[in-house]
């Protein structure tokens, strides 16, 4: 009889503590499938304000991409490569934001190309155009010097009056 009265117990004792870890877990589950539906609506949401791209990319991200890759170009010393992506870059009708960029490297490009006449277009052009680049000094310095290396003084007092004043 004491046996029977203490598997009675302890099978009492048993199912209590089942049936608290199964209510324990069903409050779990239960918080975590609050949370699941929460985090499903914020997706949602997210989700709506996101916009589908149209696949074709914008003429500025082109442009940047090209100008970045004639940069590459240039880094690795494939000036041939460079000066055919920057020619299309200055070429372009809409001057884009780096197009200083652009003709200070397309006049380097033509300079390490020994295509000196070119590169003194390029490099005039930059720094009567955008007399505020960054690469204005560079540009002043590299016409000085190709007026050596041509023999054309035309415009070298103006250029170092300039390269003076900065």
């Amino acid at each position: 009889e004491r046996s029977d009265m203490k598997s009675t117990a302890l099978l009492a004792v048993l199912v209590g503590t089942l049936g608290s870890a199964a209510h324990a877990r069903a409050d779990v589950l239960d918080d975590i499938s609050k949370k699941l539906v929460t985090f499903e609506g914020e997706a949602r949401e997210l989700g709506s304000g996101i916009k589908k791209p149209t696949g074709q990319p914008k003429k500025d991200d082109v442009m940047t991409r090209r100008l970045i890759d004639a940069q590459v170009a240039f880094g690795v010393g494939n000036f041939d490569n460079a000066a055919l992506l920057l020619y299309d870059y200055v070429a372009q009708a809409q001057r884009g934001r780096d197009y200083d960029t652009a003709l200070y490297y397309l006049g380097e490009s033509l300079f390490q190309k020994n295509d000196r006449v070119a590169s003194r277009t390029y490099f005039t052009q930059l720094v009567k155009e955008i007399p505020s680049s960054k690469y204005y000094q560079q540009s002043l310095e590299r016409l000085i010097e190709l007026s050596l290396i041509l023999g054309d003084t035309d415009g070298v007092d103006a250029w170092l009056a300039d390269l003076d004043s900065v």
